[in-house]
């Protein structure tokens, strides 16, 4: 663009410096007539840019204002799904040393133990899963995950059910 203007004020100079028929006007004219649309098409495209950055700049202000407005509800939330990790995994653990036998669903998914090589992914997963079933009120005694959720009405339920999905494949 810079490179446009400094043609325009080139061209200009010689226009306002010669007169008609000399040669050098000529060209000065036709680099005048290209640079200066050159030139004004990027100052539209300029334009449209800063307004894109504006409505981006504005949604991204929204955004920040909705995040701190809910930044309490969603740090209880966190909380809250940390403590049940917590007394879920204590419970696995509980149940895994116990005489107890394990749910059909757990051991047809996950297997009776822990694999010893990956023992700590197959916990991660497990304890995906309980608190998947908990927070899904999932109480299917023979499909781990129950039925398969409705990803137009429970987006987040279904992707949760897809990626526990996939995961379970390295343990059953």
């Amino acid at each position: 663009m810079a490179g446009h203007r400094s043609t325009v004020r080139d061209a200009a100079a010689v226009l306002a410096s010669t007169a008609a028929g000399d040669p050098r006007r000529e060209k000065a004219e036709q680099a005048f007539t290209e640079a200066a649309a050159e030139a004004q098409k990027g100052q539209e495209r300029i334009g449209r840019l800063a307004q894109s950055a504006q409505g981006a700049q504005a949604e991204q202000s929204a955004d920040n204002a909705r995040r701190a407005k809910s930044a309490a509800v969603i740090e209880t939330g966190q909380r809250a799904r940390t403590q049940m990790r917590v007394r879920l995994r204590s419970r696995l653990s509980d149940a895994l040393t116990g005489t107890d036998l394990l749910p059909v669903w757990f051991t047809t998914a996950l297997g009776p133990m822990a694999p010893p090589r990956r023992a700590e992914e197959w916990l991660e997963t497990a304890l995906e899963v309980l608190a998947y079933r908990v927070t899904y009120q999932v109480t299917d005694p023979v499909l781990t995950l129950g039925s398969a959720p409705s990803a137009s009405q429970a987006p987040l339920r279904a992707a949760q059910f897809n990626e526990l999905k996939r995961d379970l494949r390295n343990w059953g």
